[in-house]
């Protein structure tokens, strides 16, 4: 009769959404306005706590290179929307972008919603890297992820945001 083992623990623990106390700490959206042109990648290398540290974030010139600006002020308005959402399982919440403008505390004009667009492809497409910089379970992990896991919204005919699209997001 063959014994029953119980099954392996996961050898890494599974990050849950958007762990805020590391994502604030680290710091990894510039708060810079504007960025050179080009700009689409970054490593830095510091010490934390006796501890090397090692960060690196790759982006797109095609989507205004690595996040920065207004993208720290959406980040933070999705977490928001998400747990306003009930902080769904597997991350996904819907809003619209007036929603976010409104939250964000910025004017609902055309140049908000297309701003808006534009930081929302950043946090979609920058993978962050960090390499015993994030600490879970009282351990300290390395992990790979971008803000945003998916998005998918409604747009006008000439696929622009407005007070109508809708936005399904799902988070990293």
């Amino acid at each position: 009769m063959a014994s029953k083992r119980p099954a392996p623990k996961d050898l890494v623990p599974k990050a849950k959404h958007f762990d805020e106390a590391n994502v604030a700490r680290l710091g990894l959206i510039s708060i810079q306005e504007r960025i050179p042109e080009g700009y689409s990648s970054w490593e830095e290398e510091f010490e934390f706590l006796g501890k090397p540290v090692k960060l690196a974030c790759y982006a797109s010139d095609k989507v205004g290179g690595v996040p920065h600006g207004l993208d720290n002020e959406v980040s933070l308005a999705l977490i928001a929307l998400y747990f306003n959402a009930g902080s769904p399982e597997d991350g996904t919440f819907t809003a619209t972008p007036y929603q976010i403008l409104k939250l964000m505390g910025l004017d609902t004009s055309g140049y908000y919603y297309q701003a808006l667009k534009e930081s929302l492809l950043r946090l979609t497409t920058a993978t962050y890297v960090l390499s015993e910089a994030w600490r879970s379970d009282g351990r300290w992990q390395s992990v790979t992820f971008r803000y945003i896991e998916k998005l998918e919204y409604t747009s006008s005919q000439d696929g622009r945001l407005d007070r109508s699209s809708v936005l399904r997001i799902t988070l990293a």
